[in-house]
């Protein structure tokens, strides 16, 4: 019933509201890791220069403002967290040219990518997928250094993300090949395809 309901409210807020109001922290506070620099795990930290911008088929140093990107474990000799790497700062005003080149690429679908065959392009994303797991020892480390990842549990999540492109791919190639054939569509009988629609805008 609604009083009922109402009863569990209640409770519930006079439970939050005595947590709240202990002296001790919700989270138990825990010490931070440390790492002394001559630590040879240390020495062979990765780093990752990501003051960089790359578009237009060319990878293009960045002139803005650049941060440090630093690990959840701390350097003995500073007792600050480890820098790990460098992470360009983009604003809106350096949008105008890679949008441009995004409008060269397609070139209103006339573009080399959206007039590739599926073939050309599955060819192409797996050279990166070969690529990356070329380096895969690099960004496990990667992995391990900017979030904490056991070693176990960032090779399970790079070899998963490997496994989920090949079975990307795979499901791209089945409904391609299914396209050809005639079928119905909301009562009209017709071949299906699959175009390129355009320029996308990919956060992630």
């Amino acid at each position: 019933t609604m009083r009922s309901v109402l009863w569990i409210i209640v409770l519930l807020a006079g439970a939050i509201l005595g947590v709240l109001a202990r002296d001790e922290p919700l989270c138990p506070v825990k010490e931070a890791i440390m790492v002394h620099q001559e630590d040879p795990y240390c020495t062979q930290r990765p780093f990752v220069d990501g003051g960089k911008t790359f578009f237009g088929g060319e990878i293009h140093k960045y002139g803005g403002k650049v941060i440090d990107v630093t690990s959840p474990i701390f350097d003995a000799t500073t007792n600050k967290p480890t820098v790990i790497g460098k992470l360009a700062q983009m604003t809106k005003e350096d949008l105008p040219p890679i949008i441009d080149s995004a409008k060269k690429a397609w070139d209103h679908g006339q573009g080399t990518w959206p007039q590739m065959s599926p073939e050309a392009r599955i060819s192409a994303i797996q050279k990166v997928v070969e690529s990356l797991k070329q380096r895969r020892e690099l960004i496990v480390k990667v992995l391990m250094w900017e979030i904490c990842k056991s070693l176990d549990d960032a090779q399970v999540e790079f070899d998963r993300t490997m496994k989920f492109i090949e079975a990307a791919i795979a499901e791209y190639r089945s409904s391609d090949a299914q396209e050809g054939s005639w079928r119905s569509v909301s009562g009209i009988y017709a071949k299906v395809r699959r175009l390129a629609i355009g320029i996308i805008l990919c956060l992630g």
